[in-house]
């Protein structure tokens, strides 16, 4: 085998995941690192301390227990890849990572033990991993987790043989993964899906030595599960993410506040939130004295466990509290912050809000929800998905409509002029271009002027990621109109004699670099562009001809164009 086919230590196992670490208390310490695989992977100081801290639950709890939780854990310093990037190109939106975050998954387990003077052993499971696969990646820390708690290091040294061995997590493959006796069957969505493709992955075959596990989708979680007990303040819920607004989500445990943080940012799909966010977030948490100070509140939604946050974070205009989601919780609609005493803020479930919403209560979602007896959690989150996946784009229409009245068209795209690109948003404009159109959230109960809600989300990230993209996106579609208007125009139809020199001079080139910047794959587009080249020449004056020909660098190009044919 070549040295350019040689697989290098690891490399595999870190286009899937950064690093699994073993987190223990220790009663002279506290939480430590007790070992990490690979072995030399590198960790600052304040990333080691925040594993340690967000690696165990941040309340005490005297009972046997076993957690399931992730966290968000901001990196000192960018460690992108060339698989983290192909990854992002490929993905839905949705699942487009911010590199300066890893996500780590836990599995914390508590059992009473004599021995240890403490009187219990603790411990967690931690993977660090580069994408929000959540699903996946639960399952994952979950089988090497069990494997660990059995047989111990050996388990996790044996896994991350496996692991090494895994093809790449490329969006769109159907995927068989093979960890410690299990076999995982999987598929990354694709960003040109149109819905998640169940159908897509194999059928499995039970065998008594193998567990199979096929994951019907590999990120999402159950938006009923995490949210219906909430139902009634969703839409509110869903302009605090559109907008950006600080929100503190509190919950027993991290079980919960984790998994239904990561809920409430989903709201707004297809849009991905782009905010800052931790979906389980410690008083030990570097981040915590810039988001404890008054004076200055970030844009940050929050899911803590610790009760020391009522008092710290009071400043934070929305707080959601919640209690265990198994257990049928009456959470009251959104009520004034300030009209409510803080003793009753201590103990009491709800959503608690300074702010007045755009949006109402959304009773015929909780119609929807309560129409059909018992109805499956999985039916109950495709109604919640759809409902806030439409509310978003009727929200984004006018945005799209804006956007294609700054698109030059394509009857206006002149091979002699420069590629076009897409025209400057003016915010004005587009706030104006709104009172000249039906109001597109009419369908859900809004009567007022929408203008400021937009203006508040044309400040956020969110948008600006948005707006990126689609100018990305545009600019690219107009330079294939560019391109095809170049091989396909009818030259005869330029006028060539009616245009200075220069200019068909800067034309000739451009079709050169075109036709050099292609594959040799791509023989039509070369030979259509090969022919504009030769009716070009057929078409200029003899002296702007021997003007071409007499100088070397044209001159190797058309002997490039001939030595081609």
């Amino acid at each position: 085998m070549g040295k350019e086919n040689e697989k290098k230590p690891w490399e595999r196992f870190h286009k899937w995941i950064h690093s699994i670490c073993v987190v223990k208390f220790d009663l002279e310490i506290g939480q430590i690192i007790e070992f990490i695989y690979p072995g030399d992977t590198y960790l600052s100081k304040e990333e080691s301390t925040s594993i340690c801290y967000m690696s165990m639950p941040d309340s005490h709890s005297p009972v046997s227990q076993e957690t399931s939780y992730h966290f968000r854990l901001h990196k000192t310093f960018d460690r992108d890849t060339h698989t983290h990037q192909l990854f992002i190109k490929n993905c839905p939106q949705a699942l487009s990572t911010n590199s300066q975050f890893l996500y780590g998954y836990v599995v914390f387990r508590q059992q009473k033990d004599i021995n240890i003077k403490r009187g219990y052993y603790q411990k967690s499971v931690v993977i660090l991993a580069p994408y929000p696969l959540h699903i996946f990646y639960y399952n994952i820390v979950k089988i090497i987790s069990n494997a660990f708690f059995e047989f111990g290091e050996l388990a996790i040294e044996s896994a991350c043989k496996q692991l090494d061995d895994w093809p790449a997590p490329e969006p769109g493959a159907i995927l068989k993964l093979g960890l410690l006796n299990n076999t995982i069957h999987c598929r990354i969505p694709k960003s040109n899906d149109i819905e998640q493709r169940y159908n897509l992955l194999s059928p499995i075959h039970e065998n008594e030595e193998i567990s199979e596990i096929k994951l019907h989708t590999m990120h999402e979680f159950n938006l009923y599960k995490y949210l219906r007990s909430i139902a009634s303040n969703l839409n509110a819920l869903w302009e605090i993410v559109l907008t950006g607004d600080p929100l503190i989500v509190m919950a027993p445990s991290p079980a919960i506040c984790a998994p239904l943080t990561e809920a409430l940012v989903s709201l707004i799909h297809p849009l991905q939130y782009s905010g800052d966010y931790r979906p389980y977030f410690t008083i030990h948490d570097p981040d915590f004295a810039l988001f404890t100070n008054s004076s200055q509140i970030p844009c940050i939604i929050l899911g803590v466990t610790n009760p020391y946050f009522n008092k710290a974070m009071q400043h934070f205009p929305h707080l959601l509290r919640l209690g265990d989601i198994n257990v049928e919780n009456k959470i009251e609609s959104k009520k004034k912050k300030n009209n409510v005493k803080l003793k009753t803020l201590d103990t009491k479930l709800g959503f608690f809000s300074s702010s007045k919403f755009f949006l109402n209560n959304d009773n015929s979602l909780i119609k929807k929800l309560t129409k059909t007896g018992n109805r499956p959690d999985d039916a109950q989150h495709v109604i919640i998905r759809k409902h806030f996946t439409e509310l978003t784009e009727c929200f984004m229409f006018p945005f799209e409509r804006y956007l294609l009245s700054l698109m030059p068209l394509r009857k206006d795209i002149s091979i002699f002029n420069p590629i076009p690109k897409i025209n400057n948003f003016n915010v004005e404009d587009f706030l104006q271009s709104l009172t000249q159109h039906k109001n597109p959230l009419k369908a859900y109960g809004v009567q007022k002027d929408i203008s400021q809600l937009y203006r508040r989300f044309i400040n956020t990230q969110t948008f600006k990621n948005w707006f990126s993209k689609r100018c990305e996106d545009i600019n690219l579609q107009l330079v294939e109109a560019y391109h095809d208007i170049m091989k396909n125009i009818n030259i005869s139809t330029l006028n060539l004699s009616k245009h200075n020199h220069v200019e068909v001079v800067d034309l000739v080139m451009k079709i050169s670099n075109r036709f050099r910047s292609l594959s040799s794959t791509m023989k039509e587009e070369k030979s259509q562009l090969r022919r504009q080249l030769t009716d070009i020449m057929a078409d200029i004056d003899d002296e702007l001809k021997s003007v071409l020909l007499s100088n070397n660098a044209f001159r190797e190009l058309f002997d490039f164009y001939e030595s081609d044919i």
